[in-house]
């Protein structure tokens, strides 16, 4: 039992190592680590963001975007074509945002803590996901169109907003959908999309994505005390 407990606290250590770089402190060049490619992108209407994923295996790959608004997009080519039919996203948000989203590259990997903070840590052989500290994930290897983006989470601390899968275009965008509120505790609540998410409108006045409505903590625990009482947030 000492053993095993030796064996954790040495994990956790090593998992929450010091050398962690902030996506808005960092001034990295988009860079390669085995397959991955990792890209800092500064400004996406106001928030940071990391994109990382299979560099090799184009057209036909997995990519993933984390943002310091705790957004998860798992994006997945499945071979050429329009992008309508050959793409498509899973979304997922993780809440609550308590950190700075930061990543780390260490031993051909690269680590990505939310700003929840889950760690996603990533292959450089592989290049893929290879481990989630702090939420259960399963992962589907194979990149194609019929598998919800490959990657199912669910949190045993904590809330996540599960967007749900969708072929050619971001879930949130669609606001006749439903997104789903997931807890720690199994509980899950049903919203439609109108109901939590606002569109984003660019320069030209089209829809340039969309962010959740609630301006504050207080304001999302206000409406899932109203709208989804199960959820233990």
């Amino acid at each position: 039992m000492k053993k095993l407990l030796l064996i954790a606290a040495l994990f956790v250590s090593t998992v929450n190592a010091a050398d962690w770089t902030a996506c808005r402190d960092s001034d990295l060049d988009p860079t390669r680590v085995g397959q991955l490619n990792m890209q800092l992108i500064p400004d996406i209407n106001g928030e940071c963001m990391i994109s990382l994923g299979d560099g090799v295996n184009y057209p036909k790959y997995r990519s993933y975007m984390f943002s310091t608004a705790g957004d998860l997009i798992v994006f997945n080519s499945f071979g050429d074509g329009s992008p309508s039919t050959s793409t498509g996203a899973r979304s997922y948000i993780l809440l609550p945002r308590t950190n700075p989203l930061e990543f780390k590259i260490e031993d051909n990997n690269i680590h990505v803590k939310t700003p929840s903070g889950v760690v996603f840590v990533f292959s450089g052989k592989k290049g893929d996901l290879v481990a989630v500290h702090g939420m259960y994930f399963t992962l589907d290897d194979e990149v194609r169109g019929d598998n919800n983006g490959g990657l199912d989470l669910h949190p045993f601390k904590g809330l996540i907003i599960d967007e749900g899968w969708r072929q050619g275009e971001l879930p949130r965008v669609d606001f006749k959908r439903s997104s789903h509120f997931k807890d720690g505790h199994g509980n899950f609540c049903k919203v439609l999309n109108s109901d939590i998410f606002e569109a984003i409108i660019d320069n030209s006045g089209a829809i340039d994505g969309a962010k959740l409505k609630f301006v504050s903590p207080g304001d999302m625990r206000y409406f899932l005390e109203n709208k989804c009482p199960q959820i233990k947030y």
